[in-house]
């Protein structure tokens, strides 16, 4: 019997579980625009550390115009978001950010990802519930 439910919950339950959207985001930094909207980079509670990073306007949230696995950084400059990449791989929708500039940088950066920064944002006991615009550094300049 037991056999029977375990086969049951790898057949059906598992794979629905996979393919469920995530719920709980967890904000890796916040930047004030120019025109006075916020631009959040965060990424979804996963059960593995493989997930895409996220950029929206926090006048959208449920509508992010930049998706990639390669975000290392977000600044903005004067009038323009720079984003910085480890690798020329992402999804930009325009549509979504209209009014703003924005640079994208992939030239070679040292890997300073979400998942490098969460743990010294907990470290620095920062709530990575909610938006925020705490930047991390790597104490040793590892990541820099």
């Amino acid at each position: 019997m037991r056999f029977l439910a375990l086969l049951y919950f790898c057949i059906f339950l598992l794979p629905l579980s996979c393919i469920e959207e995530p719920k709980n985001k967890i904000f890796i930094k916040s930047v004030a625009a120019s025109n006075g909207e916020r631009i959040d980079w965060y990424v979804y509670s996963r059960i593995s550390n493989v997930a895409p990073d996220y950029l929206q306007l926090s006048i959208s949230p449920e509508k992010p115009f930049f998706t990639s696995f390669y975000l290392t950084g977000i600044q903005f400059r004067k009038d323009s978001l720079f984003i910085s990449l480890l690798k020329n791989d992402y999804d930009l929708d325009e549509n979504k950010i209209k009014g703003i500039s924005i640079i994208i940088d992939t030239l070679g950066h040292s890997w300073n990802a979400a998942a490098s920064r969460i743990g010294r944002l907990r470290k620095r006991g920062v709530d990575t519930s909610v938006p925020h615009f705490t930047e991390t550094y790597c104490e040793k300049g590892e990541c820099e």
